[in-house]
C-alpha cells in the first residue's frame, strides 16, 4: 500500500487530551462496523473519558491507540479502487487544518476508504474565514485525488452549507471566483452531512500536522485561472441600478457620459462613503448579508441559512461598500461586459434617488 495514502492516520499524534481522544475515537467509531473486538481494543482509551478519571497515558492505551490506527489503515477499512464505481470525498476545516477522505462504498453499500488526505494551514490560511478554509478543502481533495475523479462523476460530503454553493457562484470574486472556476471542469455532487454523521473527516481535520515553512496560499493555486473584474471598464456608457433589498431594484436609464454634461453633486444624493458605510450595516434588508459574509452568521432555521447563503453569493463587499452582482443581457453594452454593480442603498435613504 501507497503509504501516502495512509500517513495522516499512521502518523496520527498521540491524543493529549480529552477532547482530542474524543475526536480520533469518533473517526473509529465511524468504521466501528469493520473492527472486530472493536468495544474491547478501545476499552482503555474509553476510560480516559470519564468525568472524574484523570488523563493518564500508559502503555495500555499506547497499545490500544497503534492498534486502532493499524485497523484504519489496513483491510477491510481500506480498500482498492474500483473505477467502475462511483468515488465519493469526505471533507473537512478547523482553525488549524483541513482534511479530506476518498472513498467508495462496497456492494453492500458501506464506506470503503481508499486514501485518507490532509495537512496543517498555513499562516495566512489560519486568517481566512471559515468558509474559505472549507472551500479549500475540497479545492485541495479534488486536486489531491485527481487521477481517481478526473473523468468520473463523484459525491462531496460536508458539514458545511457554504461549499454546497461554491460550484454554483455565478458573481464570486477574488480566491472564490478562481476556485468556482476551478470547479466548472469537474461533476460532482454536493451532500450535507452534520458533523456528527461525518467524523471520519472531523478527525483528521483537527490533529495537528507538521509545519511546512509555507507562509503563503497554497502555491498549486498558481495554475487555476484567473477571471476578470466584475465591474465593467468602459467609458463611453454608464449605467447606474441601485439595490433596495434582496426583491426590489431601480434602474437608471443608460446614458452617454460626456465632458460637458452638467450632473447633480453625487453628495447631494447619497451620503459619503462613510456613513453609507454604517447605514448599510444598520440596514435590516442587508444587515444578515454583512453578518454572513464577514462573521459567517447564518439564521438558526436551516431554510432561512440556505436561502441566505444561497442570495450572498450574489453580493459582493467592495471597500466596505455592498453592491448586488447582476447579469445584464442589454445588447447596449460592449461586448465582454456581461455584469452591473447595483448599489445597495439603505432604506433610510432610499427616498433620496426615487
Amino acid at each position: 500500500v501507497d503509504k501516502s495514502k495512509t500517513v495522516a492516520v499512521s502518523e496520527y499524534p498521540i491524543p493529549k487530551s480529552v477532547k482530542q481522544l474524543r475526536s480520533f475515537l469518533g473517526m473509529c467509531n465511524y468504521y466501528r462496523k469493520f473492527i472486530q473486538n472493536y468495544s474491547k481494543i478501545c476499552s482503555s482509551l474509553t476510560t480516559l473519558l470519564k468525568k472524574d478519571v484523570k488523563f493518564d497515558w500508559t502503555t495500555k492505551q499506547d497499545d490500544a491507540f497503534n492498534t486502532l490506527k493499524q485497523k484504519l489503515t489496513t483491510a477491510p477499512i481500506l480498500a482498492f479502487p474500483d473505477f467502475e464505481k462511483e468515488f465519493f470525498l469526505s471533507i473537512d476545516a478547523s482553525d488549524s487544518a483541513i482534511d479530506y477522505v476518498l472513498g467508495q462504498k462496497d456492494h453492500e453499500g458501506l464506506e470503503k476508504v481508499i486514501a485518507y488526505g490532509g495537512r496543517g494551514l498555513r499562516d495566512q490560511e489560519k486568517r481566512w474565514h471559515i468558509n474559505h478554509k472549507e472551500g479549500l478543502a475540497l479545492i485541495e481533495a479534488i486536486k489531491t485525488f485527481k487521477p481517481y475523479i478526473a473523468n468520473n462523476q463523484f459525491t462531496v460530503y460536508t458539514d458545511s452549507i457554504t461549499v454546497r454553493w461554491l460550484n454554483n457562484s455565478k458573481y464570486a470574486t477574488g480566491r472564490l471566483g478562481r476556485w468556482s472556476l476551478f470547479l466548472q471542469q469537474y461533476t460532482f455532487d454536493i451532500v450535507h452531512r452534520p458533523g456528527t454523521q461525518n467524523q471520519n473527516a472531523d478527525a483528521l481535520s483537527r490533529r495537528d500536522y507538521p509545519v511546512d515553512g509555507q507562509d503563503k496560499e497554497y502555491q498549486s493555486y498558481d495554475d487555476l485561472p484567473e477571471i476578470g473584474s466584475l465591474q465593467a471598464e468602459r467609458k463611453e456608457h454608464i449605467a447606474v441600478t441601485f439595490e433596495f433589498g434582496w426583491e426590489n431594484s431601480i434602474r437608471i436609464p443608460e446614458v452617454l457620459a460626456s465632458d460637458e454634461a452638467q450632473v447633480r453633486d453625487p453628495d447631494e444624493m447619497l451620503p459619503t462613503r462613510q456613513t453609507l458605510y454604517q447605514l448599510q450595516r444598520n440596514c435590516p434588508d442587508f444587515k444578515p448579508i454583512f453578518d454572513y459574509k464577514l462573521k459567517g452568521l447564518v439564521p438558526d432555521e436551516v431554510q432561512k441559512a440556505r436561502s441566505l447563503v444561497a442570495k450572498a453569493y450574489h453580493y459582493e463587499i467592495i471597500e466596505g461598500i455592498l453592491y448586488h452582482m447582476v447579469s445584464e443581457n442589454s445588447r447596449k453594452l460592449p461586448p465582454g461586459h456581461n455584469f452591473i454593480k447595483q448599489l445597495c442603498v439603505p432604506a433610510v435613504r432610499r427616498h433620496d434617488v426615487m
